[in-house]
């Protein structure tokens, strides 16, 4: 999350977009998400459903079957949202938000809060998440915009008992 941050305070537009190490979108990513933040000023983030890969490219999964089991179908339908509402009824449980390369949200409000502390390693963006819903809005399309790799190499990836204490020192900060 360092380089999240050095890469932001760097970042020239309004709009910030993390295109973490070999995911992708579809071509109307950005032509998607983008509108709301523009006609509606209290949205802070907004994203969309992504489906997971494997190494070689072979479907996974898709992220929205992890979210029906945790909120009914809520996901199943574009929708704008208070922040708050989303904080306390999943962000503070689970992060609904899955995969930061399925987001577009508001420089400004990243510098709100002041970037994210350079101690995390595994849940910076879910508790950059946290920091900007509660300050505003989420949106969020039902479009499947965005692929997600999975292989060993991510930080998802708990394989050591230290990995295991970092990620439960960040969940509970």
């Amino acid at each position: 999350f360092k380089q999240w941050n050095k890469g932001i305070q760097l970042a020239q537009g309004k709009y910030i977009w993390i295109a973490e190490s070999d995911d992708y979108c579809e071509p109307t990513f950005v032509e998607t998400l983008v509108p709301v933040l523009d006609t509606n000023s209290s949205v802070g983030i907004s994203y969309c459903r992504s489906k997971f890969i494997d190494e070689q490219g072979n479907f996974l999964r898709d992220d929205i079957i992890r979210n029906f089991s945790f909120a009914g179908d809520y996901w199943s339908r574009d929708f704008v949202v208070e922040g708050m509402e989303i904080i306390k009824k999943y962000l503070y449980h689970n992060n609904i938000i899955p995969n930061a390369s399925a987001v577009i949200f508001r420089k400004s409000l990243f510098f709100l809060v002041k970037g994210i502390p350079s101690s995390m390693k595994q849940c910076g963006d879910w508790w950059l998440w946290i920091k900007i819903l509660s300050m505003s809005d989420l949106a969020y399309s039902v479009k499947c915009l965005n692929v997600f790799r999975c292989h060993m190499q991510t930080t998802r990836v708990i394989d050591t008992i230290e990995k295991l204490f970092q990620r439960t020192k960040e969940e509970l900060m």
